[in-house]
């Protein structure tokens, strides 16, 4: 193939992403619309342009809205840090099944905001809740990394065990932190590990989108490094990539944004797998074009489960980490039998060690 065919080939795909982030927008334009319209009451557009123009039909719509727009665009926040973090982690560690809860980063971001929760006496700020979250889940990749660090290079295998084993220790802890803790604040405590998002509030929306301004372009810049992480060892020292620091910088950024949606509405999951995964099919392997088509799904997603659950069985309103949940695992499970028969994963046939002898003469 000549250069030429490369480049365009290049924006052929280039210009297909954009399509297809066009074709997202528009979606979730549609979906944010359907937000605000529906819930335990209808509000029709005209009423919501009307209460937007500061014209508001009734006392009800001037107080249901604002509750419903803080909803959706915590909602969306939260589903494009767990992408982002989602897809900069399997990019890391070459694995389309790994996603934040599986190397144990909501684990500890709960179990730290958990405890600041249930064990502080007083109100909690939101920028207490999340601090803690991001120490929490910044400490458990800590431990994991250490136990999956072999020199020279990080062990994806060993990575993803010693996930499972610091999510298993954050979820014991969790347990005991709940039977010591305060038991007036043990109800708002399940209600937030459950990953609800009623009651959020300005403050929430505030929090998550003041990281987000500040990672969207720390991930924009690591781009071109995830696809450099993507290759063994050996060829992206060849291209000058410094295995261990952008491997540390990296998986940082992973838990930040993780700790960041935990701590505004607690664990939700497989998100974080799903979004990367039809990104990647949408668009192709290319983290440039991977991260935005994520952002955009993983966004869709959480949005699409809080309406989900607040409409249909009303008046109970279904937590939006539940709506996933029930999404995503049947999605896992079809990810492992195809991740499981792909090529890469079949056995050789088999071929006898010595060739066959000729005949006799």
């Amino acid at each position: 193939m000549t250069t030429l065919d490369t480049t365009e080939t290049a924006w052929t795909d280039d210009r297909k992403a954009i399509s297809i982030s066009f074709i997202l927008i528009t979606a979730l334009l549609a979906l944010a619309l359907a937000s605000l319209c529906f819930g335990l009451t209808t509000m029709p557009p005209a009423d919501i342009w009307a209460t937007l123009m500061g014209d508001p039909p009734d006392v009800n719509s001037e107080r249901i809205l604002p509750l419903r727009w803080h909803r959706l665009i915590v909602g969306v926040g939260v589903g494009i840090c767990l992408a982002l973090s989602g897809a900069i982690l399997q990019a890391i560690l070459r694995n389309p099944l790994v996603e934040p809860g599986v190397i144990g980063l909501n684990s500890g971001a709960a179990l730290a905001a958990a405890v600041v929760l249930v064990l502080t006496t007083g109100a909690v700020s939101n920028a207490s809740l999340a601090t803690a979250a991001i120490l929490g889940a910044t400490l458990a990749v800590a431990l994991v990394t250490a136990r999956a660090w072999s020199p020279g290079s990080l062990q994806p295998m060993r990575l993803i065990l010693a996930g499972i084993a610091v999510a298993s220790l954050a979820g014991a802890l969790l347990t005991a932190a709940m039977l010591a803790g305060s038991p007036q604040r043990l109800p708002r405590l399940l209600v937030w590990l459950s990953g609800d998002l009623n009651g959020v509030a300005a403050k929430d929306a505030h929090l998550v989108w003041g990281a987000l301004a500040g990672a969207l372009p720390l991930v924009a810049f690591v781009a071109r490094r995830l696809d450099i992480a993507m290759l063994d060892p050996v060829s992206g020292a060849g291209l000058g990539h410094r295995q261990r620091v952008v491997t540390y910088a990296l998986l940082g950024l992973a838990a930040a944004l993780a700790g960041i949606a935990t701590a505004v509405c607690g664990i939700v999951v497989f998100v974080g797998l799903v979004a990367p995964h039809l990104a990647r099919r949408l668009t192709g392997p290319m983290n440039r074009r991977v991260l935005p088509a994520a952002a955009l799904i993983g966004a869709l997603i959480v949005a699409s489960a809080d309406l989900f659950g607040r409409t249909v069985a009303p008046p109970t309103q279904l937590p939006a980490g539940l709506i996933c949940g029930l999404i995503g695992a049947p999605f896992f499970f079809l990810l492992m039998r195809r991740h499981h028969g792909s090529p890469a994963h079949q056995r050789p046939p088999h071929r006898p060690r010595h060739p066959p002898r000729g005949p006799t003469v």
